[in-house]
């Protein structure tokens, strides 16, 4: 399906994207770039169903290839720059990228990968925008894959989850439709591209509906505040850290706001704090929920959230949602299971047919059906909008010669929502410094705990699993 095509001719010279302080595009334009790329991945022997990686800051070039990369059949990936050199080649491994394609931003080990890859790299700024053909699209596919996200899984183990085109086009139908956007609405992008946040939030479907996209590189609070204030800005969506650091900044109290029609915390919730200093300021604020695997735009706010103290919403549109109890039966308080058409393809590797979700995560829905988050079924946190598996460090931590067993759980925090904190049996003392520059060899940064903490055991359940209910109530701590 030609999306760029179809939305450019319906928009034409309305801006779609814009880069802060940088190059604006209309929607024809994005279409006709779109269509010049489109062309050149084919030059360089990419075919429908070929992986491009993709390393780069938030800009909207990055966009523009994903047009072209659904002209031709092809499926984009989108790398965290914030994961370590052997994390984003072991996802170039799962994925078999065919071409890399990295921004001139982009420094240090990320770059250096160039030289650890037997493909074809270039640069994104390199990219020719003109051409004087005319690229015919392959016939629409809705089913098809369009884009890998990656997520962490219980095991560690990064998983690239299928996103197809349909779930992309009715998780933006249900934001459109229930969140009443149009073609007026426009919002700065404050989640990184390598999060399903910066694609399925509030980019595509604002995309879709005509509204207009500023993209950031760097997701200052200041900058952030600046751009509402200079361009009217009606949405934002950021992660609870961002949301913390905009009422904690000076600019708060003197920006203006007012353009605001609503804000969304995602990945994570907001503290009462930062929420009541939004409506002090006379903004609607929401709290949200979603996931890679699902949506992400899994339910909808008003003015009626205001009043239900932590209500994520009511069900979306294109949603069906049960709530399973541990006796397996759907109740009003339960584990999240996920049906419809928003539902990713499953993972890289995994060809089963996905029938639904199973989010691991607890909700609760009230007589009115309003949703409220509970808690992890699991004890994976996130962190900042990203979701953190203490698996993964575990195997990281005990790669140490000095420790012998280690535990993970996430705790609360204000600033990132939930941090690490490790409980740690070691042969002799270790200093923390040492134990967090030891694990930057194996762990993105963001991923490395916050607290360490030295016990004589890990305590165990009946069945010899590590039992993080008990660390978790700090009754185990020296």
């Amino acid at each position: 399906m030609d999306l760029s095509f179809y939305v450019g001719n319906t928009f034409r010279e309305k801006i779609a994207f814009e880069d802060y302080k940088g190059n604006v595009y209309s929607f024809k334009q994005v279409d006709e770039i779109a269509n010049h790329l489109a062309f050149q991945l084919l030059e360089k022997g990419i075919k429908s169903g070929d992986y491009i990686s993709v390393f780069s800051n938030n800009k909207s070039m990055e966009l523009i290839l994903f047009f072209a990369s659904l002209k031709i059949g092809s499926i984009l990936v989108p790398h965290n720059l914030r994961l370590s050199k052997s994390e984003i080649l072991r996802e170039m491994d799962i994925v078999k990228s065919k071409l890399a394609i990295f921004s001139k931003t982009v420094e240090g080990e990320i770059l250096d990968i160039k030289n650890d890859i037997n493909i074809e790299s270039m640069f994104l700024e390199d990219l020719e925008s003109k051409s004087s053909k005319i690229f015919k699209s392959n016939k629409i596919d809705i089913e098809r894959t369009a884009i890998i996200i990656f997520t962490g899984g219980t095991t560690g183990i990064p998983k690239g989850a299928k996103i197809s085109l349909r779930a992309i086009l009715f998780n933006s139908f249900n934001t459109v439709i229930t969140w009443k956007l149009s073609d007026n609405d426009s919002t700065v992008l404050a989640y990184p591209l390598y999060h399903t946040g910066g694609w399925n939030v509030l980019t595509l479907p604002l995309y879709i509906i005509g509204g207009k996209t500023i993209f950031i590189e760097k997701f200052k609070p200041e900058i952030i505040m600046e751009i509402i204030d200079e361009k009217k800005i009606t949405t934002l969506s950021a992660v609870p850290a961002i949301f913390l650091e905009m009422v904690n900044s000076e600019e708060f109290k003197f920006k203006n706001l007012n353009s605001l029609k609503f804000v969304k915390s995602g990945g994570g919730m907001s503290s009462p704090q930062v929420v009541n200093a939004f409506l002090s300021r006379g903004i609607k604020f929401y709290q949200g929920y979603g996931l890679t695997e699902a949506g992400p735009n899994l339910f909808y706010s008003d003015e009626e959230d205001l009043k239900r103290n932590n209500s994520i919403g009511r069900k979306s549109l294109f949603v069906d949602l049960k709530l399973i109890d541990e006796e397996g039966k759907e109740s009003y308080r339960g584990e999240l299971y996920v049906y419809g058409p928003v539902i990713y393809s499953g993972y890289i590797g995994n060809e089963e047919k996905v029938e639904f979700v199973k989010t691991g995560d607890i909700l609760e829905k009230d007589k009115d059906g309003f949703y409220y988050f509970k808690g992890r079924k699991k004890f994976m946190y996130k962190s900042g909008g990203e979701n953190i598996y203490p698996t993964e460090i575990e195997n990281a931590l005990e790669k140490h010669p000095d420790i012998i067993e280690c535990a993970v759980i996430g705790v609360p925090d204000e600033k990132w929502g939930e941090v690490g904190k490790a409980f740690i049996v070691s042969r002799k003392k270790i200093a923390e410094d040492e134990i967090k520059k030891y694990l930057l060899n194996y762990l993105a940064r963001y991923k490395i705990p916050k607290y360490f903490v030295f016990v004589s055991q890990i305590p165990k359940t009946p069945a010899g699993k590590k039992d993080y209910l008990k660390l978790g109530s700090g009754e185990y701590e020296k």
